[in-house]
């Protein structure tokens, strides 16, 4: 649900709640006669009011905000299976409420440039308080010629079986959430009278109280611990073109190199965290290619290529699990809209068209599990 009030032409007021519950579970049968075995039940419930308050500058130079947010989430969950043998069961509730303050600034004062400042503060019952900011800059040049930069960080919570799990794998209640800082620069040119866009972006990622697993007997043996640290960095390429006023095209191609640069736990082919080598399912290389066109006022068809390179994953269905490499596909996805009719007392019933991968490409995105094949969606879309 959601609320707005303006106040006056500088003052407005939007107050936003949501509530929503997941039933679900695993059910992981075993790969061969007297495997491992994993089922699992799993209820949770989420619940969020979030209200703010945007302030805006007469001179329309600034819009400055400032709110607060209220979640309570909890689970109920119920497991059980073997593993090497050894039967177990797990079963815990819990819950987890957090309540966060934040203040955002967007200023346009100068001609050219606009820039925006952040900062969140989020206090959560059972990691304490962290805080966030996100900080970044825009300069239009008359010349075409756009630059970017932006700096900030994030926090990921830890999930509830890694807090309250019980059985074979016993939750850590004093885990800390997963931190990462990040920045990114761009510049832009445009060329051929604003017909061609050509960019290029350097960014830059930095993990740390990565969460890993211990069997051994550390301070929080059995368990889950914050040990590893990691990197992610590289630069990406870009192309946008206007080819006629009713066909254009865009690509991008990135680069990217990951690094652990503090070990987990796990030692074995089927640790997630070996000093030095790149994290899993992250690809060297990757690129995505786009074509769009407008059929005579009335329709519009487009098409894209998605290009994923070769990555590092784990079998799991062995322990010590095995080191793999994922292989590289590529995927085209394709779409197109068709106005049908013109109703001037309803407006317009346009027929829609969505078929992800269209060559029925066989890949995966993580080890063993096969992604959709073959996907068409259709649909009539009416504007009244």
């Amino acid at each position: 649900a959601r609320f707005g009030h303006s106040f006056s032409r500088v003052a407005a007021l939007t107050v936003t709640a949501s509530s929503d519950e997941t039933n679900g579970g695993t059910t992981d049968q075993p790969d061969t006669t007297g495997g491992d075995l994993y089922l699992s039940l799993d209820d949770v419930r989420r619940h969020s009011v979030d209200a703010r308050l945007n302030l805006r500058d007469p001179g329309g130079r600034a819009v400055a905000t400032v709110g607060a947010a209220l979640e309570g989430e909890d689970e109920n969950s119920q497991s059980q299976g073997s593993f090497g043998g050894y039967p177990f069961t797990s079963a815990f509730a819990a819950y987890r409420a957090s309540r966060a303050g934040y203040a955002q600034l967007l200023w346009t004062g100068v001609p050219r440039l606009t820039m925006v400042a952040g900062a969140r503060v989020d206090d959560n019952q059972q990691f304490g308080a962290f805080g966030t900011y996100r900080a970044g800059a825009n300069y239009r040049a008359s010349t075409g010629t756009r630059l970017r930069a932006s700096v900030g960080n994030a926090f990921s919570e830890p999930t509830f079986y890694e807090n309250f799990s019980t059985g074979y794998v016993t939750g850590n209640p004093s885990l800390r959430p997963e931190h990462a800082a990040s920045w990114e620069a761009a510049v832009e040119q445009d060329i051929l009278d604003r017909r061609l866009t050509l960019g290029v972006t350097l960014f830059s990622q930095q993990f740390r109280d990565l969460i890993d697993y211990t069997g051994g007997t550390t301070a929080c043996g059995f368990s889950y611990c914050n040990v590893a640290r990691a990197r992610a960095s590289g630069i990406e390429y870009q192309a946008t073109a206007a080819v006629s006023p009713a066909l254009s095209a865009s690509f991008g191609f990135t680069h990217l190199d990951t690094r652990v640069l503090t070990a987990g736990f796990d030692t074995t082919s089927g640790g997630l965290y070996h000093l030095g080598q790149p994290l899993i399912r992250r690809p060297a290389t990757s690129w995505n290619a786009a074509v769009a066109s407008r059929l005579g006022g009335r329709g519009t068809l487009d098409a894209r290529f998605t290009y994923v390179g070769s990555r590092a994953d784990r079998d799991f269905r062995s322990y010590p699990a095995l080191d793999v490499t994922l292989p590289s596909y590529l995927r085209v996805d394709l779409g197109g809209t068709l106005t049908l009719a013109a109703w001037p007392a309803a407006g317009d019933a346009v027929f829609t068209l969505h078929v992800e991968n269209l060559t029925n490409a066989a890949y995966q995105s993580v080890f063993n599990f096969r992604s959709p094949g073959r996907t068409i969606l259709t649909g009539i879309r009416f504007t009244m």
